[in-house]
């Protein structure tokens, strides 16, 4: 099931799909790591502030606006 990344619980994965935005927001998640097939996984999440989340064994803190643009697929 597709769906944003900022909806995933703690400890679960997803690759990513698509990610929406502009250039220059797409250039800079690229150069993070956040491409598509990449696969991602929630390590720490609350009801409010950013979402820490792990790429190529990097740990990131993106706030939620950020997090709702990655869509991602779920692993099963």
């Amino acid at each position: 099931m597709i769906r944003p990344l900022s909806t995933l619980k703690v400890g679960e994965k997803g690759k990513i799909v698509r990610l929406i935005g502009g250039t220059g927001m797409i250039k800079r998640l690229s150069d993070l790591g956040f491409v598509p097939e990449q696969e991602v996984e929630v390590v720490r999440s609350a009801p409010r502030g950013p979402i820490a989340i792990r790429v190529k064994g990097t740990i990131y803190a993106l706030g939620r606006g950020v997090a709702d643009k990655i869509y991602v697929d779920d692993i099963q």
